[in-house]
Formats: structure tokens, C-alpha cells, sequence
């Protein structure tokens, strides 16, 4: 599982990357803010990880 979720905050950090490649919000009027959750289960207890981003 460890793995996994490596794996898949490694992919959020490329898509980060994809959204800012300088890393310095340059020619922007304003900062770019972020909120990632990670979720590994359903309600109903199924493993199904995944992660939700809002970027502001």
C-alpha cells in the first residue's frame, strides 16, 4: 500500500508541476494555495485509494 500511495503523490507532484513549472507563480497577480486529501477506503470499507486536490 505504501507504494502505491508513493506512487500517487509522486504523480500530484507532476501535475503540480504541469500548473506551475517555474515553482515562483511567476506573472501571476496572485499565489496559487492547495488542499490534497487522501482517501484510501470507501464508506463502505473498500480499499480504492485516490486523492482530491483543490487548487486556489
Amino acid at each position: 500500500m505504501k507504494l502505491v500511495i508513493n506512487s500517487m503523490l509522486s504523480q500530484t507532484e507532476g501535475v503540480w508541476d504541469q500548473v506551475d513549472p517555474q515553482g515562483n507563480h511567476k506573472g501571476l497577480a496572485s499565489e496559487i494555495g492547495m488542499s490534497m486529501v487522501l482517501h484510501t477506503h470507501t464508506r463502505q470499507l473498500d480499499y480504492h485509494p485516490h486523492i482530491h486536490i483543490v487548487v486556489v
